[in-house]
């Protein structure tokens, strides 16, 4: 039995409960370090962890990811000895771009289970002879043909999406379903910071996101979805792959803090926003709607003004004052070379991440008259009432 969890993301908090009898796989998001190194520039902020998991079970620390990387290959390292110091094994990284995307292969009981971990091109990307995390390309394809012929089980898990959106994207469903075709048994996904549904596809099971396991709770109390997360837990008997969906909730103890299993009321709760979730899995057009919907949502939000295209709605006009009044103390704070270089790395961030290079394109296509519009008075109102954003 393994036990898949979210984003570890506790910060500087001191986590006092977080324990589970079965073996355990955890996206570690941000290297973990004790006392703060000189972090990398990037665009968006710089994250790493004091603690790490304290649990009776070992586990599988997935490494793929785009904050791992944040405090350089010093902040990879100390991660590393953490993880070996606890028994655990590490995936998705390394000191080049051929190490960091090698396959674990770890066997339990009389299973043996292959594990890919990638994530969608961001920051701290590994390449020839320079140490980083392993970012999706179509080479993942023939990693899990090689595997097939090794292995019971395929575990691969993937960090990326359109933060906040209970729902994928119709491009990240069709990349999620070609991976099961390609051979992988289960698609393990993380990034999203709100729990996101499951389908089983052919023979496989696919968690497009799992949400936040275990992040500092002050940071997220705006969310109403950011302190809890899907957990499940899944069986490989007789070649069949058994799930359980189960859930877990962040409390804040002051200076503590505590992952719990929720009780019936909650679980209750979360099953509800869960199956609003599952539905337009199976209905194309819905979530073809959705993503447009919230395409634009982020378009008129934020995206068109760091592009420089200037022809938001009027409807946002406190949007873009407040944009345009952040960039202005940005001016004043930061020299020109700075803030030029800041601007790189914005447009680098806009065009190598899938999901901004999605949701832009699905926005102008849409805006053109390129695309179909999907959407309608049930797409804008599921978009309005749970896309929950900091916009």
């Amino acid at each position: 039995m393994i036990k898949l969890l979210g984003d570890w993301a506790p910060l500087d908090r001191n986590v006092v409960k977080c324990d589970f009898d079965k073996f355990i796989f955890l996206n570690i998001e941000g290297p973990v370090i004790k006392n703060q190194i000189s972090n990398l520039p990037k665009a968006g902020p710089s994250m790493y962890n004091k603690s790490f998991i304290k649990t009776r079970s070992k586990g599988v620390g997935i490494l793929a990811n785009n904050h791992l990387f944040d405090y350089g290959n010093k902040g990879y390292k100390k991660t590393l000895k953490v993880l070996n110091e606890n028994g655990w094994f590490a995936v998705g990284a390394g000191t080049s771009k051929e190490k960091a995307r090698k396959p674990l292969i770890i066997k339990l009981r009389d299973v043996s289970i292959g594990v890919v971990a990638t994530c969608e091109t961001q920051f701290g990307k590994s390449g020839i002879d320079k140490p980083g995390v392993s970012c999706f390309d179509p080479s993942i394809y023939k990693e899990i043909y090689n595997l097939k012929k090794k292995v019971d089980l395929i575990i691969v898990s993937y960090h990326g999406s359109a933060e906040m959106l209970p729902w994928p994207s119709p491009d990240r469903q069709e990349l999620f379903r070609s991976l099961v075709d390609a051979g992988a048994d289960i698609i393990y996904g993380h990034h999203s910071h709100t729990p996101q549904g499951w389908e089983r596809y052919s023979n496989g099971l696919i968690f497009y996101g799992l949400g936040n396991y275990c992040v500092d709770p002050a940071k997220w109390s705006w969310h109403p979805n950011g302190n809890w997360s899907l957990t499940p837990e899944i069986s490989y008997i007789d070649k069949k792959i058994n799930f359980k969906i189960k859930t877990t909730i962040i409390k804040d103890h002051g200076k503590e803090i505590s992952v719990n299993n929720t009780n019936k009321k909650e679980f209750a709760k979360h099953l509800s926003y869960l199956k609003l979730c599952n539905e337009p899995l199976k209905n194309r057009k819905l979530l073809e709607g959705l993503w447009q919907e919230a395409s634009l949502k982020m378009y008129y939000a934020y995206y068109s003004n760091w592009l420089g295209i200037n022809d938001l709605k009027k409807n946002n006009t406190y949007l873009t004052c407040k944009s345009f009044v952040r960039s202005l103390i940005k001016e004043l704070w930061f020299k020109k070379k700075q803030l030029k270089k800041k601007r790189y790395l914005l447009y680098y961030h806009l065009f190598a991440c899938d999901s901004h290079k999605e949701a832009i394109s699905t926005a102008l296509g849409v805006l053109g008259d390129e695309l179909k519009d999907f959407r309608n008075k049930k797409t804008k109102k599921m978009v309005d009432k749970w896309m929950v954003n900091k916009l």
